[in-house]
């Protein structure tokens, strides 16, 4: 879509699917895996509740193959929004550090005076919608920011973007987003989102991994 490709871009930050996997999939660090490991042994070795009588056993998480038809039934919607699932190229403006860097001194619940355009591309690592706000932590290989997504200003520029964003967009995919800078008043710096694209899904990301 065109209002997300950006001028002035150093081939350096052209995300391309043969460059995805080793610029944008973060990995967990090694005291992660320890605090993530230790803390399946403790479930592991706790005991489990008596199941009362007449109840029936908690279902098991879906199945690859369901998984597999929930992604393809979010293409299909996006696709028919006239949104392209699985964009071949995002043009990405900076690196989540460098705009922490960049916009350190930018006071709590000030936007940038100078609504310098930026696009970010990173995997999606929590995502909280309220009400006409959705707040998406996007991190990429050098850091991570925060994409604040109004209703109102994202259905400006990509009409029905916001409804589409809450229901297709999961925890794990890849995207592109552009927007202007503003920190929030608990101090989190952000992106004002004006254009979110899919670009990887997390089911196709794990077919790289």
């Amino acid at each position: 879509m065109s209002h997300f490709l950006m001028s002035s871009i150093s081939p350096g930050n052209i995300l391309t699917r043969r460059t995805v996997s080793r610029t944008v999939i973060p990995k967990c660090s090694s005291t992660e895996q320890v605090n993530q490991t230790t803390s399946a042994q403790k479930v592991g070795t706790a005991k489990k509740p008596p199941t009362p009588k007449g109840s029936k056993p908690a279902q098991s998480a879906s199945s690859p193959e369901e998984i597999k038809a929930v992604r393809l039934k979010k293409a299909q919607d996006l696709r028919e929004a006239g949104l392209e699932p699985y964009a071949y190229r995002f043009d990405r403006t900076h690196y989540t550090a460098e705009l922490q860097e960049t916009y350190r001194t930018l006071p709590d619940g000030v936007e940038d005076e100078a609504e310098t355009k930026v696009a970010v591309a990173g995997r999606i690592m929590a995502k909280r919608v309220m009400g006409k706000l959705a707040f998406l932590t996007l991190r990429d290989d050098r850091g991570q920011i925060q994409l604040y997504v109004d209703r109102l200003r994202l259905n400006d520029s990509q009409p029905g973007g916001f409804d589409l964003l809450k229901g297709l967009i999961d925890v794990g995919d890849i995207v592109g987003a552009s927007g202007t800078l503003k920190r929030t008043e608990k101090g989190e710096l952000s992106v004002l989102a004006t254009g979110v694209q899919v670009y990887y899904s997390n089911q196709s990301l794990q077919k790289q991994v």
